[in-house]
């Protein structure tokens, strides 16, 4: 490619993408997303949540009554947990073989992404590697798709659902597409919950806006009952033993609260209105940091129907999530593909382009090299910073990856700068003491060795951070009030009892401690609680 001669040392990079330099940067994301699992510990609270979850499950042999920590668990449906005990059937309950979920489904979306952009523009031979380049180098993707999370398996069935319903579209008639589409539903829901049906439903109920030869009305409702049916029925492969089993208020909390309470903000992770616009630069850089990409959009958009689509899928689902209560940046993890192939589409060869994409290295650089000279608190966690050559080390990878960003040509510079931010994040967390402090194995692992006795947890709001960790075969007893604990202790004289220091079951000192997270936990066994003096604390 003939590239236009420009002396100057600070000029932007020119734009200039071959099949080759893509396709070596989805080899490299791809690689980064395996490695993930063995380069940082499973962390708090998303994590050790999911994996004990699966763990009971394991323990139980029951794949249809989900529990946390003894309790029956209705926030999430059982596909993630059953394809993690589905993994461990053959591997034992490795921890690095139950993250794999999260990284092979965010590989999958990779290759997906490619596939939805040769179906919906054909003649652009050169779109689909662009595309899965674009994703592969999108640092939030890497990180939330290298996370045991349900956002990137998810994602597998979004894009399942727009390639059918893009058939419909475009004139396909017969049952396949819709049987699709229903796969997609029923797996979607099985995965996540109804939230499915906020990503896929505005795209098929604006079809007249994009497609070409769009179904009729009475085909549309026709076609849409037979997926719906067809979701229902993979659904019902868990809801009809779960209903057998579970009692009423469950039920109600599972089908209804949980989701309701999601919307209105009530379950956490309230914010307001403006929240995802504010936070989307994170989640779309570096490519979404591209004045050229984004002078480039507007035209892609309006080209064709394909356009049209991948702006609904994207802008409906931004705009419904900034509505509903509750939201996280990653909910968003879906509409990564539908601007992955719009920015694939919208990068000109051989222009010169001013980028952003070099300032978030450049800031992370910064709050390194601050962070060395102890000049970036972190409440709870003072004297976790370091140590000081990981620092340093890590100041330099961010600055490198700045001047990429800042001097080579798109995509190749943008790619090195998001699968590098990912990299360079994950290995610092992994090497400095903030790695230690959310590392929950020994904290599992002494709470292991002692749970012959019996365990109990004092006024912690326990989200099972242990349970998998530690491999535990029993819960927890978790108390707020002095009584029942005091009852506990009578009936396990050789049990501990573990609480945050600065909340301590009883004016005794801790037999020992250990900092997880933002504070120290205390272990008191049972005898120093029981004897006289040593009443728990109110």
């Amino acid at each position: 490619m003939h590239m236009p001669s420009d002396s100057r040392p600070s000029a932007p990079p020119v734009i200039s993408s071959t099949p080759s330099t893509s396709l070596a940067i989805v080899i490299a994301a791809m690689l980064l997303l395996l490695a993930i699992p063995a380069l940082r510990p499973f962390l708090p609270v998303d994590e050790t949540r999911y994996l004990s979850v699966a763990w009971e499950m394991r323990l139980s042999g029951d794949p249809f009554h989900l529990t946390m920590n003894g309790a029956p668990y209705s926030h999430k449906p059982p596909l993630l947990f059953w394809l993690i005990n589905l993994i461990w059937s053959f591997t034992g309950p490795s921890a690095y073989a139950a993250r794999l979920v999260g990284p092979l489904a965010a590989i999958a979306v990779i290759g997906l992404t490619g596939l939805l952009a040769h179906r919906i523009a054909p003649a652009d031979r050169g779109l689909p590697l662009a595309a899965m380049a674009v994703l592969a180098g999108t640092t939030g993707f890497l990180l939330y798709g290298g996370a045991t999370m349900f956002d990137a398996l998810l994602t597998i069935w979004v894009l399942l659902g727009i390639g059918a319903i893009w058939r419909v579209g475009q004139g396909q008639r017969g049952a396949g597409p819709w049987l699709v589409l229903g796969l997609a539903f029923g797996f979607g829901v099985l995965t996540k919950g109804p939230v499915i049906f906020l990503h896929l439903i505005p795209v098929l109920l604006t079809v007249r806006l994009w497609g070409v030869t769009p179904p009729t009305l009475r085909d549309a409702i026709r076609g849409l009952a037979v997926a719906l049916g067809i979701g229902l029925l993979l659904v019902a492969i868990w809801l009809v033993p779960l209903v057998l089993g579970a009692d009423a208020s469950f039920l109600r909390e599972l089908l209804w609260d949980q989701s309701a309470d999601r919307m209105a903000g009530n379950m956490g992770h309230g914010r307001p209105v403006w929240y995802l616009a504010a936070v989307l630069p994170a989640l779309i850089f570096p490519f979404g940091w591209s004045f050229a990409i984004w002078r480039g959009i507007p035209a892609a958009v309006r080209a064709d129907g394909a356009g049209r689509m991948l702006a609904i899928w994207a802008v409906s689902a931004f705009v419904l999530f900034s509505l509903i209560g509750g939201k996280q940046l990653h909910y968003l993890l879906p509409e990564l593909p539908a601007f992955a192939i719009l920015a694939g589409r919208a990068l000109p060869a051989g222009q010169r382009s001013i980028v952003l994409a070099f300032l978030l290295p450049l800031i992370f650089a910064l709050v390194a090299l601050a962070a060395s000279f102890g000049l970036v608190p972190v409440k709870g966690m003072e004297g976790a910073i370091g140590p000081l050559w990981v620092l340093l080390l890590g100041t330099l990878a961010f600055l490198a990856l700045a001047a990429a960003a800042f001097r080579l040509p798109l995509p190749t510079g943008h790619a090195i700068a998001g699968i590098g931010t990912a990299l360079v994040a994950t290995l610092i967390l992994s090497a400095s003491g903030i790695g230690d402090r959310l590392d929950p194995t020994p904290m599992g692992e002494r709470l292991k060795s002692a749970e012959a006795g019996g365990l109990a947890i004092w006024k912690g709001d326990y989200q099972a951070e242990f349970n998998y960790a530690g491999r535990l075969t029993a819960p927890l007893a978790v108390f707020t009030d002095p009584a029942p604990l005091a009852s506990w202790l009578a009936a396990h004289p050789e049990g501990t009892v573990i609480a945050p220091i600065l909340a301590p079951p009883a004016d005794v000192e801790p037999a020992s401690v250990l900092p997880f997270e933002d504070r120290l936990w205390g272990f008191w066994p049972a005898p120093t609680l029981i004897s006289p003096g040593s009443a728990p604390a109110d």
